[in-house]
């Protein structure tokens, strides 16, 4: 199943992204629905949105495990890939972008942000996954897995992925053109 485009759940965020039409409570009751047809949930989550804090990505994150019922939640760093309209716009405010298209990958911060420095970006981007794969939240997975007579073992398989990526997602670095603020 691909994921669901999740993004943020930040109000002003997905106005600004034009993603009117993200609404929490509308996922978290399609959501549930899922669940009680036994379908693992997987939802994209973005960070780096102009609104965007190390404080409100963490808060975010804690919303999204209390309120949603996502088994797996890929994160990635916001990233204007070539050919977008974000690309786009900031290559015509002579914003600072990384030139090596090798760093565009979701994984690498590769232009600045506004409220977050490089440093702060990346550090709470690992915080995100900590926070969201913690050990109280992956047994609370299992649990409502177990509890809605879904196969444990699938999401067990696609945890012990996520936790390997995780593990991996440390070792990142900035970009050179990033790693200058």
């Amino acid at each position: 199943m691909p994921p669901i485009g999740l993004e943020s759940i930040n109000p002003a965020n997905l106005v600004g992204a034009k993603k009117r039409q993200n609404k929490i409570t509308e996922y978290r009751e399609m959501l549930l629905a899922w669940k009680k047809a036994g379908v693992v949930t997987y939802a994209g989550h973005i960070l780096g949105f102009p609104h965007d804090t190390p404080e409100s990505i963490i808060e975010d994150i804690e919303i999204i495990k209390e309120e949603l019922a996502l088994d797996v939640l890929s994160i990635y760093l916001l990233t204007p890939l070539p050919g977008s309209e974000d690309h786009k716009i900031l290559w015509q405010q002579g914003a600072a972008m990384d030139s090596d298209m090798n760093n565009y990958d979701v994984e690498h911060v590769v232009t600045s942000h506004a409220k977050m420095s490089t440093q702060q970006w990346l550090a709470v981007y690992r915080r995100a996954w900590e926070t969201f794969y913690d050990r109280a939240h992956l047994e609370r997975i299992m649990r409502r897995t177990v509890a809605v007579g879904a196969n444990l073992a699938s999401v067990l398989g696609i945890l012990m992925i996520y936790s390997r990526f995780f593990s991996r997602s440390k070792a990142l670095a900035p970009s050179r053109a990033a790693s200058s603020d």
